[in-house]
């Protein structure tokens, strides 16, 4: 049924009521109803949309500039054919971009969100975790407590406890391994500075104060 926009809608000639419309060049009209049944339109015969109520359903592919809708879109595939970014928006403004090379890049810098505090993403494999600028990477759990920080200077803080499966290496030389164990309880006093004529006596004191140091630090012990 085509309805005439400058009729009354109560008039019954506001309205054509017809089975199909066959158009070689085009159909201009401002309303398209079906009436109580679904609309259907064909090209070369076959079905290409299909509308049932509030419903549209697309057979092929739909393409459009813009597509907007109040509740939802279902579809396998949102693409483009042609070298260009694909928006998707929220409350009117462009929250994140695929460009045309594949990229998945936020709409503003350093503001979006991927994931939440209860709502998080199970696991990311990535080869390279990359700060993007000249400020530092934090990792952080429990919601926002900091554990570790790496700045643009190379140096890394932890704010806890580092825990070290196999051996610690700088600049690819072993520096610390695993606790040397087999070390008991010493006694006696203990010097770190002023060794005199280095005696017997202060070197058995420096010896002893090594030892309770490096156990202390963890790299001995019994």
């Amino acid at each position: 049924m085509i309805r005439d926009p400058l009729a009354s809608p109560s008039n019954s000639q506001s309205a054509v009521n017809v089975t199909s419309i066959t158009a070689s060049v085009s159909v201009i009209t401002p309303i398209v109803d079906s009436g109580a049944g679904s609309l259907v339109l064909k090209g070369a015969g076959t079905t290409a949309l299909t509308a049932t109520g509030a419903n549209l359903v697309a057979a092929g592919t739909l393409s459009c500039t813009t597509l907007t809708a109040t509740t939802s879109v279902v579809t396998p595939l949102i693409g483009t054919d042609a070298a260009v970014q694909l928006d998707f928006k929220t409350s009117g403004s462009v929250r994140w971009i695929i460009s045309g090379t594949g990229f998945l890049i936020p709409a503003t810098d350093n503001t979006l969100n991927l994931g939440a505090g209860s709502f998080r993403i199970a696991t990311i494999f990535t080869p390279i975790i990359d700060t993007g600028t000249t400020g530092s990477g934090i990792l952080k759990t429990n919601v926002g407590t900091t554990v570790l920080t790496w700045a643009n200077d190379l140096s890394v803080t932890v704010a806890g406890v580092l825990s070290i499966g196999g051996v610690l290496n700088v600049s690819a030389v072993q520096v610390v391994s695993t606790r040397r164990t087999g070390w008991s309880a010493t006694t006696g006093s203990e010097i770190r500075t002023n060794f005199g004529d280095a005696s017997l006596t202060d070197t058995s004191q420096a010896l002893r104060a090594l030892v309770v140091d490096l156990k202390a630090h963890g790299l001995i012990g019994a």
